[in-house]
């Protein structure tokens, strides 16, 4: 939708489908993640332009091979430290995903 930009990988619901299920089928699809234990981190209704949806955003520590990651869809992809990020073409929302996710990892290490 917005070439350029950075963004999350994604995509709808197909039908009968769970969000889990959904983020376990997009992560192969997208990037030849196999998810295992995927944890919802966040929920919110957006609206970009006219197009309106519901997102759920999954997080995940990785523990795999790096290597072994394709992209399949997008233009590209990458690792990015909290740092690195405010350097990135991102639209408004996906910077604010970021932040409020950083946010609630840096207060569970802290509670740890």
């Amino acid at each position: 939708l917005l070439p350029g930009h950075w963004a999350f990988f994604g995509g709808g619901l197909e039908p009968g489908e769970t969000p889990f299920d959904a983020v376990r089928r997009e992560a192969m699809e997208e990037i030849n993640f196999e998810i295992e234990k995927p944890e919802l981190a966040l929920e919110q209704d957006f609206q970009e332009g006219l197009t309106k949806g519901h997102l759920f955003i999954f997080i995940e520590q990785f523990t795999g091979n790096k290597n072994k990651l394709k992209l399949s869809e997008g233009q590209n992809w990458g690792w990015f430290n909290q740092k690195e990020v405010a350097g990135l073409k991102m639209i408004p929302r996906d910077r604010e995903i970021i932040n409020k996710i950083s946010k609630r990892l840096q207060n569970a290490i802290t509670e740890y």
